[in-house]
């Protein structure tokens, strides 16, 4: 989306509520006022912060109403992972597009994060299964 185009984030949250997606999606990578518009659309769209890269920044951005979702690069303990999850947040890690990286996958399951963002995600589905 184009955060400057007037009125996109009501445009979005109220296609979203019409196909009945709220609970299948989130918005990120948008600067924090077009996540405070897509509040106001709707308090139940979750929205995230600018992404995380380590253990310093994630108690605070617990903190932040706009941060539902974390939106991480880096793999965080299991106590900040149920920490998140005790907040009824989820965590994301994202992923370079170069990195097809089989280890942080494994320890992103491991850790039991909610989700990768990744440019490989048959190979990352791959190695789950591997894993099992």
């Amino acid at each position: 989306m184009k955060v400057i185009s007037p009125g996109i984030e009501e445009k979005i949250a109220r296609l979203v509520e019409k196909h009945g997606l709220l609970d299948q999606l989130f918005a990120f990578g948008q600067p924090a006022e077009s996540s405070r518009r897509f509040k106001k659309a709707n308090q139940k769209l979750r929205t995230t912060i600018v992404k995380i890269y380590d253990s310093s920044q994630f108690s605070s951005a617990l903190k932040d109403p706009l941060a539902d979702c974390l939106w991480i690069g880096f793999i965080p303990s299991r106590d900040e992972m149920k920490q998140v999850h005790g907040l009824g947040k989820q965590v994301w890690l994202s992923l370079h597009i170069a990195d097809k990286r089989p280890d942080l996958w494994d320890e992103a399951r491991v850790s039991q994060m909610d989700g990768i963002c990744t440019d490989w995600p048959l190979e990352c589905r791959r190695q789950w299964r591997k894993a099992k």
